[in-house]
């Protein structure tokens, strides 16, 4: 018999814009228990920039090495 375990998994999304900067600071509308894991998916898909990404328990900023102007989309995805 198949055993389910209940997760406490938390997926928040958002979207990054960018205006000619090399970072961004993005902060979560609710702390996570611990740092969570950052997906990011930029939206115009023939743009390929280099990037960091550090990412603490209340927040995440985005590190690139030249200025950008669009948007990133971002999913924080850990536990509450």
């Amino acid at each position: 018999m198949p055993q389910h375990i209940a997760l406490d998994v938390n997926f928040t999304p958002g979207t990054a814009i960018f205006s000619n900067q090399k970072q961004l600071k993005v902060t979560f509308n609710q702390p996570f228990d611990i740092a969570p894991t950052i997906q990011l998916t930029m939206n115009d898909a023939s743009v390929s920039i280099p990037y960091k990404i550090s990412v603490n328990k209340t927040d995440f900023t985005i590190k690139l090495q030249t200025p950008y102007t669009g948007s990133i989309d971002w999913t924080a995805i850990g536990r509450k």
